[in-house]
């Protein structure tokens, strides 16, 4: 059984929730935070991070935190980081998404978006890693 999410957090609202990813909209920043935790899985990554296309798009969001500090590596995570950068990012950058901050820990040994990856990142989106959501966040608000 699924335990129930908090349906805001600060100026966050609750856009999609299931086990192992959540994902809000900060309408005043204009940003979306992911939350992934735990053992993600492929059905997961594609729902939650397919939610986060039409916010990208309806709401020009441009700005996305990604909050990986507490997933667990699994044999799933080198496929949804191919899917996420060669088929979602293109069309998340297409509508909007410029920025990405990504926090994890320090001694996390893969990230969604991997620095050491052969895939190809769209040149108009910048992407930074964070181990601090104080500094992930003030990144954010530097950018534009």
């Amino acid at each position: 059984m699924k335990t129930s999410k908090a349906t805001s957090y600060g100026n966050m609202k609750l856009k999609f929730d299931t086990d192992n990813i959540v994902v809000y909209y900060d309408k005043v920043n204009q940003w979306l935070f992911v939350s992934c935790a735990n053992q993600l899985t492929f059905i997961e990554a594609r729902k939650g991070f397919g939610e986060c296309l039409e916010f990208i798009e309806q709401n020009h969001c441009s700005r996305l935190i990604i909050d990986s500090y507490a997933i667990k590596y699994s044999p799933l995570l080198p496929e949804i980081n191919r899917w996420l950068v060669n088929e979602w990012l293109p069309v998340a950058n297409e509508q909007g998404l410029r920025y990405i901050a990504q926090l994890t820990p320090p001694e996390q040994e893969w990230r969604l978006f991997n620095a050491n990856t052969s895939l190809v990142i769209p040149p108009t989106v910048q992407i930074e890693l964070f181990t601090s959501l104080v500094n992930a966040v003030k990144w954010l608000y530097i950018q534009e």
